[in-house]
């Protein structure tokens, strides 16, 4: 006896049913993709944003730090670059140079407020003693590093902290190597403030009792006397790449800067403030 098959393939129903079963299934995946890709994102942007800040700090804070410091005494009280060393110009004949200056409002790049200009001046302790940007400063010469926020066209960075080093001769008064664009060192940027602790005005106090800008410190009419205990920072991070799916940034308040929430742009950037105050070797408990 012939036995006999009968062809039998999927009807049209069974076919329809399969593919959108499939097409379920990868939806599901590809939404999970997207999410994971997205929390991947946000995480690697925190952890960046978290990184430079810190690094900022640090490398701002170990040269507040030694602000004012000398070769033959390592202390800042009756320096002749103590007390102003933050703040003011480099040599008497220099006053008109605004690129030796701390300054308020230096440039109108990045988000909020104008951001400040924080210049630094202590003296090379040694032959192997280098700026911010790298160049060796000779022994006893006096290093200045001088940190502003500019573009930064490598990367195509609208705002970024940037640093110009060099140094000069106490004696001839001769500068070397400042007043140029100086080194990007942290893309991102989008805000820079600082703020100077100050005593009040008298060799009678080691604890900041106010503080104030560099024109504020400026104008005071005891200055001279006036002794900067501290130096305040704040930044505002951002992240180099968009991580989506985020709410728009909250308002910052940068020390004495207030950035509302309307003047920080919606383009899914991470946006962390970072804030820190340095202690100055500006004064010691013998002279207060």
């Amino acid at each position: 006896m012939k036995a006999s098959f009968r062809n039998k393939g999927f009807t049209l129903i069974e076919l329809m049913v399969s593919l959108a079963i499939g097409l379920l299934v990868a939806l599901a995946a590809t939404q999970l993709f997207v999410a994971n890709q997205q929390s991947f994102n946000l995480q690697r942007g925190m952890g960046d944003v978290q990184d430079n800040g810190r690094f900022a700090l640090d490398f701002m804070g170990h040269d507040i730090r030694l602000s004012g410091a000398k070769a033959s005494e390592f202390r800042l009280a009756n320096s002749k670059y103590s007390r102003r060393a933050v703040v003011s110009t480099i040599t008497d004949s220099a006053v008109a140079d605004a690129t030796l200056l701390s300054l308020d409002g230096s440039s109108a790049l990045g988000i909020g407020p104008a951001s400040d200009q924080l210049t630094i001046q202590h003296t090379s302790l040694d032959d192997n003693n280098r700026d911010c940007e790298g160049n060796v400063a000779p022994f006893n010469s006096v290093i200045v590093n001088r940190y502003f926020i500019r573009a930064d066209n490598a990367s195509n960075t609208p705002s970024a902290l940037a640093c110009d080093g060099g140094y000069y001769d106490p004696d001839t008064g001769v500068v070397t190597a400042i007043g140029d664009a100086g080194v990007v060192l942290l893309s991102g940027v989008d805000s820079f403030q600082a703020l100077y602790g100050i005593n009040n005005g008298g060799a009678t106090s080691c604890v900041p009792v106010r503080y104030v800008t560099a024109a504020q410190y400026n104008a005071l009419p005891n200055a001279a006397t006036t002794i900067i205990l501290a130096v305040k920072i704040g930044l505002v991070v951002r992240s180099q790449d968009t991580t989506g799916g985020l709410p728009a940034s909250p308002a910052f308040q940068v020390l004495d800067a207030a950035i509302p929430a309307t003047a920080v742009p919606r383009d899914g950037r991470i946006r962390r403030l970072f804030t820190a105050t340095m202690a100055l070797r500006n004064a010691v408990p013998s002279d207060c």
